[in-house]
């Protein structure tokens, strides 16, 4: 992959919560990078602080939200839903 490709996606990446690495992958795919998938092993210990539900939900809720600010509709949404989420959302 090339370097300018990656350096460009991470300029337009501006997600800063856990959903930055689907937003990574998805500005590389557009600019033309190839991506490819390698399994991860993952185990869970009991002491861990992950919480599975608020998980879900902020996944959710950034993959709508950046659907919506990719897409012709975007400026359509009131700026108070914008604030909204910025404000509710976007450290999860």
């Amino acid at each position: 992959m090339r370097t300018s490709i990656i350096k460009e996606a991470f300029k337009r990446t501006g997600v800063t919560n856990t959903f930055f690495d689907v937003a990574l992958l998805y500005h590389i795919q557009r600019m033309g990078g190839r991506i490819k998938e390698i399994e991860v092993k993952y185990s869970h210990r009991d002491e861990s602080k992950f919480n599975i539900m608020g998980e879900i939900l902020g996944q959710g809720v950034s993959l709508l939200a950046f659907r919506i600010r990719h897409s012709r509709f975007y400026k359509y949404v009131p700026k108070r839903a914008t604030e909204l989420y910025l404000r509710k959302f976007r450290w999860i």
